[in-house]
């Protein structure tokens, strides 16, 4: 624009290495490339003419996007911070997180923006001074699945099982979980740390299992049953031992499949001990204990066996010798 103007002058503007998309008016061509321009001006009116060139410089380079290290959300971390500090930094540089399945909960503007779903995060730099930008994505996961298990009945507790076990089978438990068996009403002996537990308590058990790798857990319950009613016992009156009757059979009373025995300190059994009819010889106190057949339990009864005491006293005989004849 500081060259000669005027009806008279020409101009001509030319470039080996450049581009001059329209020179419409000649002393402001519209160029699209780097390069050197010569502008060539004729005046007309002396035939003299005159060179002179100009540089047009380029700067497309780009900026430095690094949307940083993909990231796992878990139990633990439902959020975290996106790292874009490996990109271009300084005033000249805005940056800009958008994302089209996640969610940005706060810093879209910022290196380091808090996001709180999984999804695909793109950030773009851009140089403010050559208008330049650049884009990076980074790829957020997300593992939030509990452990996956159950619990399978338990054993009842009984007279003759007085501990039983408790244990967990599932998936999804992670490398190394931690197990935690509690209970309000129950009785932990062993194994409350532990995948399988004992106990020999009735009452509601509940397993608790996190796995360490995503910080979840889980927790089920399971109850454990008891069954500590003895059986029925019963007997019958017991007949009478008299100077004749020198035995007498007892009678008991027991669920089917029982088993029965009976026992004295102060009598005797002839035989049959070990059924509901023994046959007994002298007086006393005899004990039947029946023990179930379902769970070991024992109940007892007794009968008391008597001797006939009104035996005759006080006979007074007297001997008459034989006469001789």
């Amino acid at each position: 624009t500081s060259s000669s103007t005027g009806t008279h002058f020409a101009y001509n503007w030319q470039t080996a290495n450049g581009n001059i998309v329209t020179q419409q008016d000649p002393l402001k061509p519209i160029v699209n490339k780097p390069g050197i321009y010569v502008l060539t001006v004729v005046d007309n009116l002396n035939g003299c003419t005159q060179t002179t060139s100009v540089t047009v410089p380029q700067d497309i380079t780009p900026p430095l996007a690094e949307a940083g290290p993909s990231a796992v959300l878990d139990c633990d971390d439902l959020t975290t911070l996106l790292n874009g500090a490996g990109s271009s930094g300084g005033a000249i540089f805005t940056y800009t997180w958008t994302t089209g399945n996640g969610q940005i909960q706060s810093g879209a503007n910022s290196l380091t923006p808090k996001i709180g779903q999984p999804g695909l995060y793109v950030l773009t730099v851009k140089n403010t001074q050559n208008g330049c930008t650049k884009t990076d994505d980074v790829t957020v996961t997300q593992d939030i699945t509990p452990p996956a298990f159950s619990i399978a009945p338990p054993a009842t507790l009984t007279c003759l099982k007085t501990v039983v076990t408790v244990a967990g089978t599932g998936i999804g438990f992670g490398t190394a979980p931690i197990f935690t068996w509690t209970t309000a009403n129950g009785s932990i002996v062993k194994g409350a740390d532990a995948q399988q537990a004992s106990v020999d308590q009735p009452g509601i058990y509940t397993l608790t299992i996190k796995n360490t790798q995503n910080a979840c857990t889980a927790s089920v319950p399971v109850t454990v049953n008891q069954d500590i009613t003895p059986p029925p016992a019963a007997t019958k009156p017991a007949p009478l031992l008299t100077c004749t009757v020198e035995s007498v059979g007892l009678q008991g009373i027991a669920p089917p499949q029982a088993q029965v025995q009976w026992t004295t300190q102060t009598g005797q059994i002839v035989s049959g001990s070990s059924t509901l009819q023994p046959t007994v010889s002298k007086p006393g106190l005899y004990v039947l204990t029946v023990t179930s057949a379902q769970n070991g339990c024992t109940g007892t009864a007794q009968v008391l066996v008597d001797q006939e005491k009104n035996i005759p006293t006080g006979v007074q005989f007297k001997l008459h010798p034989p006469l001789c004849t």
